[in-house]
């Protein structure tokens, strides 16, 4: 028992810098995401608690130079990014060459105190007190966060019946819902990056397709954006899910995957199919189809997982952060494979508009649904399609100069991703053995220049000949829907006036009305 005293802490604090990162970041990641780094995180500190008693022969010693350890290597990143924060990004300050010795002369100084040291009860206790202290702090944080969410997402509502009814001889289209993270609207394109985005449009509709040139997103974010889209509403209209006293958003995250319009669609038959985005809040996986660029039974079970996005972002904190940045001024191509999160993103998203034709064969009819994590940054492909990276500007242009860079791959992540959709669609237009109907569209915008800017979104529907709808031009997410029901179903749902709520991060639930406009 008295070696656990003396050994523990480090263990504890070890479990700290994983837990808060999981705290920061948990309305974005399921908490499985952060298993491998506490796994992880411990077993690198037993390594050095076995090496510190084999040189120290004490454990009182061997534990705190643990701990010492632990603090210095899992600090380093987030110092690294505090003090450029704090404006010492200059030419001589800030940077590893300086900052990796100052950390290494302070853990050998660390090191001599604690071999000199006679008396080290009065540090163990003390040790042992901040570690238990701050894990209770940040597992109560989570532990309440997860009550929150638990009472938001269990809600029980009463089952809908089925608003659709088809007869045994309608043909039933097979329904394409394409979400192109963060695209803007061709006129904030133009405006803004000086990107001429007439020639995608003017091929898209020789392939038949209705561009709106006025349409806009309901709301800022992901979360709210897709869950009205794809439950035909505005959230405010949810209130079991709807939670304005508090800046908990899992109640409508849920809606995403459990949504009314796939729910309506299966009730006439439809099979759902649907190919990862690596954000887990936005996937379905209990699809009837299911792809994943990781989708064997071992990555099924996050065993063998390329680093997730969680785990790209730990390391970023820690002393690993030196050889990261390292790799990166060597080029990127130099990362060691699984180490660099930009590849795996752009591995991801090559992944579904690689799978999306080849949806065609499945047996019809189908929802398809695919939210693909582009042009959002990180800007991941270059003019030549290669692995570029749009992130750490600050190591490499001036301040002057970042915005406009920006701007600039900002557009070459359009010009990119307009020439793979045109090849899909072109694709699944002549692989389909009946007319699909295929909705594209942003989720919100990209250019934060004004709230109207943010919301102005790219759309584009196409239905049969037989059924096409007049697709006026200032529809927004929330009817897209709507309108794709009333037209191929025959249903009277109407459509709902457009509105553009914008609100900030801060405060997600204070919504500004950009824009109203009634329909048509």
């Amino acid at each position: 028992m008295e070696k656990i005293r003396k050994l523990i802490h480090p263990l504890l604090l070890s479990l700290y810098p994983v837990l808060m990162l999981l705290y920061i970041n948990i309305e974005d990641v399921a908490i499985s995401t952060s298993l491998r780094s506490l796994v992880a995180s411990v077993l690198l500190t037993s390594i050095l608690l076995a090496l510190y008693i084999f040189i120290f022969r004490d454990y009182s010693k061997a534990g705190i130079a643990a701990s010492v350890s632990v603090v210095l290597f899992f600090s380093y990143g987030h110092l690294y990014d505090s003090l450029k924060e704090w404006g010492l990004s200059g030419t001589y300050l800030v940077r590893h060459r300086f900052l990796l010795p100052t950390f290494s002369v302070l853990f050998i100084i660390c090191l001599l105190l604690i071999k000199l040291s006679k008396q080290m009860d009065l540090w163990v206790r003390f040790a042992n007190i901040v570690a238990t202290v701050a894990l209770i702090l940040v597992l109560g944080q989570i532990g309440h966060t997860l009550i929150i969410r638990t009472s938001t997402s269990t809600v029980e509502e009463s089952p809908e019946e089925c608003l659709l009814q088809t007869s045994p001889q309608q043909d039933l289209p097979d329904i394409y819902f394409i979400v192109m993270d963060a695209y803007e609207r061709s006129d904030i394109l133009l405006e803004m990056h000086g990107f001429d985005n007439q020639p995608f449009i003017q091929s898209l509709e020789v392939l038949g397709f209705q561009i709106p040139t006025d349409s806009i997103s309901n709301y800022r974010f992901t979360v709210l954006s897709m869950a009205s889209m794809l439950n035909m509403d505005y959230v405010q209209a949810f209130p079991d899910r709807y939670d304005p006293e508090s800046q908990n958003r899992w109640g409508i995250a849920t809606m995403i995957e459990d949504n009314r319009v796939r729910r309506e669609l299966e009730c006439i038959g439809y099979s759902t199919a649907t190919i990862s985005s690596g954000v887990y809040w936005t996937d379905w996986p209990s699809a009837d189809y299911y792809y994943s660029l990781d989708g064997d039974p071992f990555h099924a079970k996050g065993l063998l997982n390329r680093i997730s996005r969680f785990e790209a972002l730990f390391l970023e904190t820690t002393g690993i952060r030196f050889f990261l940045d390292g790799f990166r001024q060597m080029g990127l191509n130099s990362m060691p494979e699984g180490m660099g999160l930009n590849e795996v993103h752009r591995a991801r998203i090559e992944f579904q508009l690689n799978t999306l034709p080849d949806l065609t064969g499945l047996t019809s009819p189908k929802l398809i649904y695919a939210h693909i994590l582009a042009p959002h940054p990180p800007f991941v492909f270059g003019k030549d399609t290669s692995l570029q990276v749009s992130e750490n500007f600050e190591e490499q242009f001036a301040a002057d100069s970042k915005e406009l860079r920006l701007l600039e791959d900002y557009a070459i992540q359009i010009e990119f991703l307009n020439g793979q959709i045109l090849g899909i669609v072109e694709e699944i237009l002549k692989r389909s053995e009946e007319p699909p109907v295929i909705i594209i569209t942003a989720d919100h915008g990209w250019a934060d220049r004004t709230p109207a800017d943010k919301l102005a979104i790219f759309q584009a529907y196409y239905f049969p000949e037989s059924s096409r709808p007049d697709i006026y031009p200032s529809i927004s997410a929330v009817n897209a829907f709507r309108i794709t029901f009333d037209t191929i179903f025959g249903t009277q749902l109407g459509l709902l006036p457009d509105i553009g709520y914008y609100s900030t991060l801060e405060d997600i639930w204070d919504f500004e009305i950009v824009r109203a406009k009634e329909t048509p």
